[in-house]
């Protein structure tokens, strides 16, 4: 059970670096309301662009396992192709 504490995936470490980052600004008042307010403002902006995108690649990984469970191997392939093109872009 420790082992399965121990291993963090790089989604885990993100998020921690994310939070991290977070509290640190929090609460460091030192650079002033403003500056702070600023930086939030930022962090919202990356969170609803990245949410958008992370809607799209759960919808194409739902339609590629129905295309793998119905056995249209030709479909999940163009299905991971798409996800391809719309992570590169």
């Amino acid at each position: 059970m420790m082992k399965d504490l121990i291993e963090l995936d790089a989604t885990v470490l993100e998020q921690l670096a994310l939070r991290g980052n977070y509290f640190i600004f929090k609460y460091c008042f030192g650079i002033g309301t403003n500056v702070y307010a600023a930086h939030q403002i930022s962090l919202n902006i990356f969170k609803s662009n990245y949410i958008h995108l992370l809607k799209c690649f759960w919808g194409i990984s739902s339609l590629y396992g129905q295309s793998l469970g119905s056995k249209n191997e030709q479909l999940a392939r163009m299905y991971t192709r798409m996800c391809q093109r719309i992570g590169l872009s």
